[in-house]
């Protein structure tokens, strides 16, 4: 699969030059300390793992995500404990292979989604994301079902890495520019005393993902404000500078 992986992201970065600028000028303005021959082979690393993102989103079966028997322990402590659980995450890795967790931990798991407007692609996007056990809850309902069903402890899971406009985020320094970070994984947590993890999706082959989990933080009563927020907009960082081609380049992030 990898020669597959390098020529489909070949075609897509070279010869289609899908987002071609926004890559590059992204690139170069989050690692601006690497030479031109680094970011050349950081270009062609990014759409080559972005190959193998469309591969696996057009036929899903093809990969798996695995768990360390540790972090599976720590889910069923916390979810025996009677407790909810916020998993952040950003667009690193393939993080569409979440949908998978249900199968692995038999616990409920659901995740936040913005409804497409084109309702054939929305229709074809939940039941990819569902057809394991995945919950969806619409963004714009999210909070009161949450609210609501805060005794029957779940796993939800936030993408948080999107611009989230001056309204809804919380500023912060994220791959060498002022930005502001989504803060609405925070104000939930804070609402549902929730136990935090932040979710870092690495390969372990050409098939395998591998989920490695870090707690943010066990409880939230004692925690100020902005403290989630900055700890998960770090932890993310830190993921990138190891294997920046994991990330979503293409996506406009700094606005």
């Amino acid at each position: 699969m990898h020669r597959v992986h390098q020529f489909l992201g070949f075609l897509i970065g070279r010869v289609f030059r899908y987002r071609y600028t926004v890559v590059v000028q992204n690139l170069a303005r989050a690692l601006p300390d690497t030479h031109y021959s680094d970011m050349t082979a950081k270009t062609n690393a990014f759409y080559q793992s972005f190959a193998r993102l469309c591969i696996e989103m057009l036929a899903p079966c093809v990969s798996t995500v695995k768990l360390t028997e540790h972090d599976i322990d720590t889910f069923r402590r916390v979810h025996g404990e009677g407790r909810n659980i916020i998993i952040i995450i950003g667009h690193y890795g393939n993080w569409e292979m979440l949908n998978r967790l249900p199968q692995l931990l038999d616990i409920p798991v659901q995740a936040l989604y913005k409804p497409l407007k084109n309702k054939f692609f929305d229709t074809v996007i939940k039941h990819n994301r569902t057809k394991y056990g995945l919950r969806l809850l619409p963004s714009q309902q999210a909070l009161r079902t949450l609210l609501k069903e805060k005794e029957t402890p779940k796993i939800t899971l936030f993408i948080a890495d999107q611009y989230p406009g001056l309204k809804n985020g919380y500023p912060v320094n994220f791959l060498n520019q002022n930005t502001y970070a989504f803060n609405g994984p925070e104000k939930t947590a804070k609402l549902l005393n929730a136990y935090v993890i932040y979710g870092e999706l690495q390969a372990i082959d050409d098939r395998t993902w591998q989920l490695s989990c870090k707690a943010i933080c066990e409880t939230t009563v004692q925690i100020s404000e902005g403290e989630i927020t900055k700890a998960y907009t770090k932890l993310l960082e830190n993921s990138i500078k190891k294997n920046p081609s994991y990330w979503l380049w293409s996506h406009r992030r700094w606005k």
